[in-house]
């Protein structure tokens, strides 16, 4: 069985810089078509090949226009130490989950074991 899906997409990104009080385009508008084929059988059919293939190609002639104004890079780079402090807890969380898991154990079950082992 082949499924055969279009997705239209209109992207455009902005920063808002405090200095000049306006809104800065990061991305220009961008227009894009996403095909989803997805062949549940062991044989290519109407043209697909078996498993899910994805393509984004642009409706556009022109290539993706980019512009980072210094505020939007000066706002990146200072937001930078707390995205880092989350995406560092968010490891330890999953490297702790996978621990427990790989124990058997579930979370609540680990909490409650030291909670128990604490007191």
């Amino acid at each position: 069985q082949v499924l055969r899906g279009f997705i239209f997409l209109r992207a455009s990104v902005s920063s808002y810089n405090r200095e000049l009080r306006s809104w800065e385009p990061i991305l220009d508008c961008w227009e894009s078509l996403v095909h989803l084929d997805k062949n549940s059988g062991s044989q290519s059919a109407c043209g697909v090949h078996p498993g899910l293939w994805i393509r984004l190609t642009s409706t556009q002639p022109s290539a993706v226009s980019f512009s980072l104004a210094s505020a939007t890079v000066s706002t990146l780079l200072a937001g930078w130490p707390d995205w880092d402090m989350v995406l560092k807890r968010a490891a330890a969380m999953t490297a702790a989950g996978s621990t427990a898991a790989a124990m058997g154990v579930s979370n609540q079950a680990a909490a409650a074991a030291a909670a128990a082992a604490a007191a």
